[in-house]
């Protein structure tokens, strides 16, 4: 297990095609924000007077035997809405398309030839994944800077692909947006499945890469990873901060695994290789499941846990949260090898006075072995 140490900003831009709603790829949804101001349209509506929710032109999941899609949420702009004006009996709207804003402001092809000074507003899921390729290359600047760190070989026994997918999803969070739409969508009716149909909405949440790229004294994220062959597992252990013990505060443990699956076309599952984790030792933390669905985190190729408390825990300096990862296989036999990378973040909340990022960092380096093969 490789523990992060604090990290300075970093800027890196990137591009790539938007993915299809495939069981390897991550799927981006956009966010209904931007930067553009408040410049009004005419007879025009802002669906939403709260940022951080979905944007209304997402797609909406669930994907391929309900896994989770899309798994993560970027700015794609503020998409509003304009009234028509032929009169009718009942109110008619159409989505605002032009150049101008709201939506956030891209290089465009001037009106005069050789013009580099031209731009022009747009909206769309597009935006979203050119800013999750941006998070990406800021994510993979961090995976090399780790390389020369200890135990910072771990980096290098996963493809590339694999951590920055785990890492992308691990920064994820509903943020604000789960109380808004509690607020406004839970009924009696349907208050058993809500985090399901929520989970349908939002995904794994809003993606902010500052919360993996760096560490705080209140916030530490230590990374494991391997390959594991059929019916095989693997056993990480993440050391508990004695200052924490004892402690009256909220706290978070979010757990994220990641891998990319040979896929049989033949078969209907499709998803030749099937990993899950599994825990023991929260307990300890006093801490329970918050957020996404807990049925189908584990329907697709990434796995993304948060657990939450606020109960004061006991434990012992040497304690610690065992993180099993497991492979079975899903759509058919594969012999091959599975690569996969593994985030865990411990946080409180800021003005905590424990040391937990010194704690954890210090231990992770002092036993050195952090995955064993179960007994």
């Amino acid at each position: 297990m490789l523990c992060y140490r604090p990290s300075r900003p970093r800027d890196a831009i990137g591009a790539f095609a938007p993915p299809a709603e495939a069981v390897n790829v991550l799927t981006v949804g956009g966010l209904h924000e931007d930067r553009s101001g408040t410049k009004p349209v005419p007879r025009a509506v802002d669906p939403y007077v709260t940022e951080q929710l979905p944007s209304p032109v997402n797609a909406q999941g669930m994907g391929y035997r309900r896994a989770v899609k899309p798994e993560i949420l970027l700015p794609s702009g503020r998409v509003v809405l304009q009234e028509k004006l032929q009169s009718q009996q009942n109110g008619v709207f159409g989505v605002y398309t032009q150049s101008l804003g709201p939506g956030q402001r891209v290089a465009s092809p001037g009106s005069v030839a050789g013009d580099l000074s031209s731009s022009l507003y747009t909206r769309g899921t597009s935006n979203a994944t050119a800013l999750a390729t941006r998070a990406a290359a800021q994510l993979y600047d961090v995976l090399q800077e780790l390389r020369n760190e200890p135990g910072g070989d771990v980096i290098d026994a996963v493809p590339p692909a694999v951590w920055l997918k785990a890492l992308l999803v691990h920064s994820a969070d509903w943020g604000p947006a789960f109380h808004s739409m509690v607020d406004a969508l839970r009924t009696r009716e349907n208050s058993r499945k809500f985090r399901e149909y929520l989970t349908r909405l939002l995904g794994y949440g809003a993606v902010d890469v500052a919360r993996v790229a760096e560490c705080t004294q209140q916030r530490v994220t230590a990374l494991g990873g391997g390959s594991l062959r059929a019916d095989e597992s693997h056993i990480h252990s993440f050391p508990l901060p004695p200052s924490l013990g004892g402690q009256l505060c909220w706290r978070r443990l979010v757990l994220t695994l990641a891998w990319l699956t040979p896929v049989n076309p033949e078969h209907q599952a499709w998803r030749r290789a099937d990993l899950y984790l599994s825990l023991s030792g929260t307990d300890r933390l006093q801490v329970d499941r918050a957020q996404a669905d807990g049925r189908a985190v584990g329907r697709g190729t990434v796995q993304h846990e948060i657990l939450e408390g606020e109960r004061a825990s006991a434990f012992a300096d040497g304690d610690s949260v065992k993180i099993q990862v497991n492979r079975c296989k899903d759509a058919g036999a594969l012999e091959d090898l599975v690569p996969y990378a593994l985030a865990i973040t411990l946080q409180v909340r800021e003005g905590v006075t424990v040391e937990l990022y010194e704690e954890v960092r210090a231990r992770v380096h002092a036993a050195r072995i952090a995955v064993s093969q179960p007994g």
